[in-house]
């Protein structure tokens, strides 16, 4: 369904506002989706049918306007990108307003080039050098928690700028990049650009949703290979007007495009014709994750809103809440139990929660959207209520390997660094986990750590379709055997839970659900009829079932 919605959306060119308003923390990740790479294209053909107005200035002969507007817009857009890249970072990724800035230093490039001072001597190789220097500090410096588009987007963009304006001219710059074999990707880098996303999408979709092992082997000259064919038998004939007349490449086109975007409305008319993975409705219906009508997670500016910045989990009294509940987007996973456990005591309990958040005070995950979400502050807020409120015990809940050894770094309130190295980022956790229970006792509070549970290999939508498609007699074989076993559940636990098991050791109470589970050896996806995870680390709503009584067993301690 998402992949039909999307070929017609590149068809017609505004796949960047069709993966904007698809985007989501709990939406498939990019590398599964084959035509994700396509919004490039849409912001740059958006861009290509507003510039043509603007250069009838230029044929009356305005220049001087048309420069006027060229730097009022780009300069408004940079602006607007540098606020987007704090506050609103999926719509500045993929918005054409916040884009334009960098088509229009391009456009710019174009309208001086005949313009442009040349420059001998050592300036003449300095600046397109200064240029070369500033895109190699980008790639080397630049990572995926760099706000982007955004001021610091100027780098490499003037970088690029530089070296065309000024380079050419026998400077080293020039000569580096005039290198057969770096001109040779260039000129077929756009239809390498197509092909390298689909193909490894696909890839990973045909393999369980991850790259197969030989990928790092064979794919790269695999995809350069489509590349070169691409351009030599598709590209380059199209671009010639001589092979391909001016009225027959038009027909083609419309021929083209409103064959797949025909295609691609059909395939979403029809939700991707699940039928062909012979998935019983029932089982899909079990790859769901808890969603409340409250608002609970990723709130945007959660921890300055003055109120709705917390859920109640149960029916509210007027008396005070039993309990807290402080975490991430694991915290709202597990929360049915919880509601399970609460029709029997009749109590509630308050939540705070926030995706890529760690329930740990005094520290702030490293994130695009820090200004609207504050980690650190939400939690420090939720604090002060269990400390107003006299609520007597908080619940942390967490992915707590994410922070140590998976994609989402921290770091303590104040400091201008964060470790990337394992050994640091545990020193790190290690220290404001400690204090963070020491906060809690200090002012009475009973802290309850609930250790993660098992992160699966694949995710269960893929697992489900391999197993009904491929192993139609042996299905309930198929998914244990896919699931992670409970030796390497521990195992990537092992430094984490070492520091839970110090913690228990001082009195703190660690609740695990690894035997709930993971009977017998394996922590499995799921049953043939249901499944206990909604993607590859967050339960589903119907696995919370298995939680339920050793839950209810510690509430009635």
């Amino acid at each position: 369904m998402g992949f039909g919605g999307s070929v017609t959306a590149s068809m017609f060119f505004y796949s960047n506002i069709f993966f904007w308003f698809s985007s989501g923390y709990f939406q498939p990740t990019n590398d599964l989706l084959p035509l994700v790479h396509t919004w490039s294209l849409s912001v740059e053909e958006q861009f290509y049918v507003l510039f043509p107005l603007l250069l009838w200035l230029w044929k009356f002969k305005l220049k001087a306007p048309l420069y006027i507007l060229f730097l009022a817009v780009g300069s408004f857009s940079l602006g607007l990108a540098g606020i987007g890249a704090n506050y609103f970072p999926t719509a500045n990724f993929f918005f054409i307003g916040t884009r334009a800035w960098e088509l229009v230093f391009g456009a710019c490039v174009v309208l001086v080039e005949g313009n442009k001072k040349v420059f001998n001597g050592i300036y003449g190789q300095m600046i397109p050098l200064i240029g070369l220097g500033l895109i190699v500090i980008s790639f080397l410096v630049f990572d995926k928690n760099t706000p982007h588009p955004g001021l610091y987007t100027l780098v490499p963009v003037i970088g690029a700028t530089l070296i065309i304006l000024f380079g050419g001219n026998g400077d080293v710059a020039s000569k580096i990049l005039s290198q057969k074999i770096i001109v040779g990707v260039g000129v077929i880098s756009y239809s390498l650009y197509l092909w390298h996303q689909p193909v490894l999408a696909f890839s990973r979709l045909g393999n369980l949703g991850t790259l197969p092992s030989y990928a790092g082997k064979y794919y790269f000259p695999f995809c350069l290979g489509l590349g070169v064919l691409s351009w030599k038998f598709l590209e380059s004939p199209f671009r010639d007007s001589k092979l391909i007349p001016v009225r027959r490449f038009s027909m083609l086109m419309v021929v083209s495009v409103s064959s797949l975007a025909f295609a691609g409305y059909w395939v979403k008319h029809e939700k991707g014709f699940p039928e062909r993975f012979n998935i019983p409705q029932s089982v899909s219906a079990t790859i769901k994750i808890y969603r409340t009508s409250a608002p609970c997670l990723d709130v945007p500016r959660s921890h300055e809103k003055p109120e709705n910045w917390y859920c109640f989990v149960g029916e509210p009294s007027d008396e005070p809440p039993d309990f807290a509940i402080i975490g991430d987007s694991h915290a709202l996973a597990i929360t049915p139990s919880f509601l399970s456990v609460l029709k029997e005591t009749k109590g509630f309990g308050v939540l705070a929660s926030h995706s890529g958040c760690p329930p740990l005070l005094g520290v702030e995950s490293i994130r695009k959207d820090q200004k609207i979400a504050d980690c650190r502050l939400l939690f420090q807020r939720m604090f002060q209520k269990i400390k107003d409120e006299k609520i007597k015990r908080v619940f942390l809940i967490s992915r707590w390997t994410y922070y140590t050894h998976d994609d989402q770094y921290i770091k303590k309130w104040g400091e201008t660094s964060y470790p990337k190295d394992t050994e640091n980022r545990l020193k790190l956790f290690e220290d404001v986990f400690w204090k963070t229970i020491e906060n809690f006792k200090s002012i009475g509070v009973e802290v309850v750590v609930v250790s993660q549970v098992p992160k699966q290999k694949y995710y269960p939508g893929e697992i489900y379709k391999a197993a009904y498609r491929l192993a139609p007699l042996n299905r309930e074989q198929y998914l244990s055997s896919k699931s992670i076993s409970l030796e390497d559940h521990k195992d990537f636990q092992s430094a984490v839970n070492r520091i839970f098991g110090l913690a228990e050791a001082k009195g703190v109470v660690v609740l695990s659900f690894e035997n709930e589970l993971c009977p017998g050896g394996t922590c499995l996806i799921g049953s043939v009829n249901e499944s206990y995870y909604f993607d590859d680390d967050h339960i589903s709503i119907t696995a919370n079932k298995f939680l339920t009584p050793k839950l209810s067993a510690f509430f009635k301690k």
